[in-house]
């Protein structure tokens, strides 16, 4: 600063000069001034007045010349020569070395540092260094002394309790885990999948047409049929129904009863057909005719035909015929010749008239086989036969064996009262089956798939087309897009629907608005935020009052007083709206963009 110098007028007390206060202050601060460079050069001579004193210099400017006439600070490089007391400054005045705290200014150093004993430094802060070469890292955040930021078991306890009620808008494509408190996986997001095995409840109503890889015991199946009608089968064999075929062997059968009973085929007619010309057997008990009988006809009014045409009927050697009590019809026997002497047992005729003892095996037949037998009947009845099922009812109260049977054709058969459990070898899968048209199990495979959460009869999802509470947290781990309302060329009442986001964006408006806010459904104690963009002509305009439904709305502006718009520029109002028991708090402030 230059010296100040006091106006003391054109003559003693002629009243031209500076006022007595004003000259008092111009010598004040020129005081102040020559103090303060005297400050800077203090020489200190020494005890008794004797020459020879120290010299203190808090700021040199320029070369510092030795009583020699050598350099001791040389000016044009910045370089020192020598001992000297007292502090050191740089052009700009800022202290170099301090001489009275004895201290060098770090804040000045230049270049790389030589090598330094660290182990007492603090206050350091560098640059360039690896986090590797550092020694002795904590371990956690606290070690850090990290006191901002969550720890693991916090944020884990966090994502536990937000992912119970995350609701991924439709039409998102973020993919999102849904993972249980013990770490099951619910939804996986990566394959796209639900884990089957959590799921609890009832299913709803699915189109099971199209099921595939469906296995289920037959035990727990429902409402089963009864009947092979009820099955839909159509080739089975019923116990009413008549039986065809070759090699059909059947046993009478009971519990705790030995092989050998009584075969009763009974009702009906008994066809057998061979037309391969085997033998027709009927026997008793374990073999032929060894054990049990063979009864035809027994008990029985119905005639018994045993062959036919040409047919013979053997009775093969051992066999005994017993007509015992039985009627004898249609036998003639013709004697043409008086019996000569006594003849004992069978006789026989040469057609001659001579009549002879039979020799038997020669001229009689001591065994029959049934294959010689002519005549035959072909029908359980024609042989009298009363107890054995027929072909056309066959009602077995025993087990029935099939095992040497060739084929059993059960075409056009019904069978009734046949349990599915009872069928050995089921196929375990429904291509064993040979069903072809099953569900394959894809959700995309499903019609008529319901387009609502209603429709899936879901009643504790949040929906996008109504309001959604949630009562924990919230996190997205990315951003929010809101949506805004452009209104243009608006002034004074002006409607705000809230039905349209809560971000409004006014160009080239026309006066000041008093934004009407409409379609409010903000509940007792809660709050929310509204935003109202102004794009600002030459003219600026502001947001000067607040309705709701209409109804005037006092604004408590921040600062306690009304912002003003700035011209050509961006002005966003913002509204933090607090229902307080049915009163409205609107809060109120203005940031400009300009």
């Amino acid at each position: 600063m230059a010296i100040q110098t006091i106006n003391v007028g054109s003559a003693a007390n002629s009243g031209g000069g500076d006022p007595l206060r004003l000259a008092m202050i111009k010598i004040n601060e020129n005081f102040t001034e020559v103090y303060g460079d005297v400050a800077n050069l203090k020489i200190v001579t020494g005890t008794s007045g004797a020459t020879g004193g120290t010299l203190a210099v808090n700021a040199v400017q320029g070369d510092l010349i030795g009583q020699d006439s050598s350099i001791i600070v040389d000016s044009s490089n910045n370089t020192v020569k020598g001992d000297f007391i007292g502090s050191v400054f740089a052009d700009d005045s800022t202290v170099l070395i301090d001489g009275v705290g004895g201290t060098i200014n770090a804040g000045a150093l230049t270049g790389a540092l030589p090598a330094i004993d660290g182990s007492a430094l603090t206050g350091i802060t560098v640059s360039g260094i690896a986090f590797s070469a550092v020694t002795g890292t904590p371990t956690t955040l606290s070690g850090y002394g990290i006191a901002d930021a969550y720890t693991q078991t916090q944020v884990d306890t966090a994502i536990s309790n937000a992912t119970s009620s995350i609701v991924i808008p439709a039409g998102s494509t973020q993919s999102v885990d849904v993972v249980a408190a013990d770490s099951t996986i619910l939804v996986d997001s990566v394959n796209g999948t639900l884990n089957a095995t959590t799921l609890t409840g009832a299913l709803p109503a699915i189109d099971g047409s199209a099921l595939t890889g469906v296995t289920t015991a037959f035990s727990n199946i429902t409402s089963t049929p009864t009947t092979l009608a009820g099955y839909g089968i159509t080739d089975a064999l019923t116990t009413g129904g008549a039986l065809t075929g070759t090699g059909l062997e059947a046993e009478a059968v009971g519990a705790g009863v030995a092989d050998g009973n009584d075969l009763a085929i009974s009702g009906g007619d008994a066809t057998e057909t061979n037309s391969t010309g085997g033998d027709a057997n009927i026997t008793g008990g374990s073999g032929a005719l060894t054990s049990g009988n063979v009864n035809i006809g027994a008990s029985q009014t119905t005639l018994v035909t045993i062959g036919s045409g040409s047919n013979n009927v053997d009775f093969p050697s051992g066999t005994t015929v017993d007509f015992t009590g039985a009627t004898v019809n249609g036998l003639t026997v013709t004697e043409t010749d008086p019996v000569v002497g006594a003849i004992t047992g069978l006789v026989k005729a040469d057609g001659s008239g001579n009549i002879s003892a039979a020799v038997a095996g020669t001229d009689y037949l001591t065994t029959v086989a049934f294959a010689d037998l002519t005549g035959k009947p072909t029908t359980l009845a024609g042989y009298g036969i009363s107890d054995a099922a027929t072909l056309n009812n066959m009602a077995p109260t025993g087990a029935v064996d099939f095992t040497g049977a060739t084929s059993i054709d059960f075409d056009t058969v019904t069978i009734n009262n046949l349990a599915f459990a009872d069928i050995s070898a089921k196929p375990t899968t429904i291509a064993g089956y040979g069903i072809t048209d099953a569900f394959d199990g894809a959700f995309g495979s499903l019609s008529g798939t319901p387009t609502s959460l209603g429709g899936y009869g879901i009643t504790d999802a949040a929906s996008t087309g109504a309001e959604t509470t949630f009562t924990k947290d919230v996190h997205f781990d990315r951003g929010v897009e809101e949506k805004f309302q452009t209104l243009t060329g608006q002034s004074g009442v002006v409607q705000h629907n809230w039905n349209d986001g809560h971000v409004f964006y006014h160009t080239t408006p026309a006066g000041d608005i008093t934004a009407n806010f409409i379609n409010v459904n903000l509940t007792a104690e809660y709050a929310t935020n509204v935003t109202i963009i102004i794009n600002q002509g030459a003219t600026p305009y502001e947001i000067t009052a607040v309705q709701i439904a209409g109804s005037g709305q006092t604004i408590n502006w921040q600062g306690g007083s009304a912002p003003t718009g700035n011209a050509n520029g961006i002005d966003a109002f913002s509204f933090t709206i607090l229902n307080d028991g049915g009163s409205y708090v609107v809060l109120g402030q203005m940031v400009d963009f300009t």
